[in-house]
């Protein structure tokens, strides 16, 4: 026993101490010799299966082309290959602008391994001891269509996928500047992946540019499988429920972020991108807030905010009422509310977990099971059941219409990672209101706006410009005034140039 926690203790890693990636432990170099070079690169490789030789004669060399068959295209290997056979031109001259070439005899295998992993095939000639390559990478994969987590009425319909070069091909097929500059860092000890920082030299503020290199060059894991890896490494307070980083699939969304000094950050494999850095009121934007005539914008934006109050605390409302302070409520609506609850066996916390719990079972089995079905499922759970356990005794319907009202609520905010947050978050209030009613809920909502003030998530104050206040960035905040008065960019951005436009109408008589 004693030995098992020995071992146990020798494998903690040190702080500040990142793991050599797996990649770049190859330190194996090649020769001037075919066959042994060939070898050599298997053996690099781990001799995988779906390596493809190919024995070719150019140029009156022997020669051998190599490429993954999963990650390459054969055509386009063999279109090389024919080009290379009918060529009547020197060997350099050939080679000089279609292919790559590596000059560091150091890392020259690594260098390779990593490319074929992305797609590269490779040509080996005989009596050279370094190769040649060229992109013939595979454009299998899904195709751009619309965002499935953020539709809107009016504007763009693209979203990002799964191929990263793809994403990027987007940002700038939409922001056409020479200022805009993409960042790779390779992420991963055992399998790296491509992160891609994205931002305008002239706009993005360049100390958090480089805090945010430093954050994810600090990044020691075996392989950061999607954009939400990155997401909990870099952020500052892994406690707290609140989201510090703006998640979106809209290419237009990660456009306009940019152009407003934020930075970009996207992962290979994830249709997601990461925008930094962001206040609490940036997540009940919309971009259909911009697509509209500004009171029509400004009321909805409203109604989201009021929602995500009706959503925390409308359940905890109701038990502190029920529970604590009934006397507060006309005589009406006291004898409907007694005349609800007078059968149910339990308090009215047991009951909203009870309702709570059942909405959860129906959400979640409607992301599971597929779209034709889950539909089905929700008017079953809804209705059938629903009313079968109101009729039971064990719900009332008030409580049932309260909860219903708070899950719809919650839905109407924009970002899908502050939703989650709002519904967590009435359970506590819920649990403060059944102990010490309206009291309960003054403490949490202390606790809540203390918590709220005090995160700072890369350098901004998370209620900017509410804590402390500008009055400037109020333009864009609880609501909007038309675009034409949006003169300049938010201070929380953090931008370089804070102007964004000057006056354009002066063409209109006054």
């Amino acid at each position: 026993m004693s030995s098992f926690f020995k071992d146990k203790k020798q494998t903690k890693t040190q702080p500040h101490v990142k793991a050599t990636p797996e990649i770049d432990q190859i330190n194996a170099q090649f020769s001037s010799n075919l066959e042994e070079n060939i070898e050599t690169f298997k053996k690099a490789l781990s001799n995988p299966s779906d390596l493809n030789t190919r024995n070719i004669t150019i140029f009156d060399l022997q020669a051998t082309v190599v490429f993954i068959d999963t990650m390459s295209d054969r055509m386009d290997v063999q279109k090389v290959i024919d080009d290379l056979i009918k060529s009547k031109l020197p060997l350099e001259q050939s080679l000089q602008f279609s292919f790559k070439t590596y000059t560091n005899p150091e890392t020259v295998v690594r260098d390779c391994v990593y490319d074929i992993l992305a797609g590269y095939a490779f040509l080996f000639l005989d009596g050279k001891d370094t190769p040649y390559s060229f992109m013939a990478r595979k454009h299998e994969g899904r195709a751009v269509a619309p965002p499935i987590n953020e539709q809107v009425v009016r504007g763009s319909h693209e979203g990002l996928v799964e191929s990263l070069e793809t994403n990027l091909f987007l940002i700038r097929k939409n922001i056409v500047s020479p200022s805009l500059t993409v960042q790779k860092i390779e992420v991963g000890k055992e399998a790296q992946k491509a992160v891609s920082i994205v931002y305008l030299t002239n706009l993005a503020d360049e100390t958090l540019v480089e805090d945010i290199k430093t954050r994810i060059n600090s990044i020691d894991i075996d392989t950061p499988f999607s954009i939400s890896y990155i997401e909990n490494f870099i952020e500052e307070y892994t406690i707290s429920p609140f989201p510090q980083c703006l998640t979106t699939e809209r290419v237009d969304r990660i456009a306009g972020n940019l152009m407003e000094g934020r930075i970009a950050i996207l992962v290979e494999g994830s249709p997601t991108a990461l925008i930094v850095p962001v206040s609490f009121f940036a997540f009940y934007q919309s971009p259909d807030d911009y697509n509209t005539r500004f009171m029509i914008g400004s009321f909805y934006r409203l109604i989201r905010y009021i929602a995500s109050v009706v959503a925390i605390l409308l359940p905890a409302t109701y038990i502190a009422l029920i529970g604590f302070h009934s006397e507060t409520l006309p005589s009406y609506l006291i004898f409907l509310a007694k005349k609800s609850v007078e059968t149910i066996p339990y308090g009215p916390i047991v009951e909203a977990i009870i309702v709570e719990i059942f909405i959860g079972f129906i959400r979640e089995a409607s992301l599971r099971l597929p779209t034709k079905i889950s539909s089905a499922i929700g008017i079953v759970g809804a209705l059938i059941i629903g009313d079968a356990i109101v009729q039971a005794g064990l719900v009332s319907n008030l409580m049932v219409v309260i909860v219903a009202l708070t899950a719809i609520s919650s839905f109407t905010i924009p970002a899908s990672e502050m939703s989650l947050t709002v519904r967590i978050l009435r359970f506590p209030f819920m649990i403060l209101a059944a102990f010490l009613g309206f009291y309960g809920i003054l403490i949490g909502l202390f606790v809540l706006v203390g918590h709220l003030c005090k995160l700072q998530p890369f350098g901004i104050p998370y209620l900017a410009p509410l804590t402390p206040i500008k009055w400037k960035d109020f333009k864009d905040t609880f609501a909007r005034v038309p675009i034409i008065l949006m003169n300049e960019r938010p201070v929380e951005s953090r931008t370089k140039n804070i102007i964004r436009q000057g006056f354009s109408r002066w063409w209109k008589k006054e």
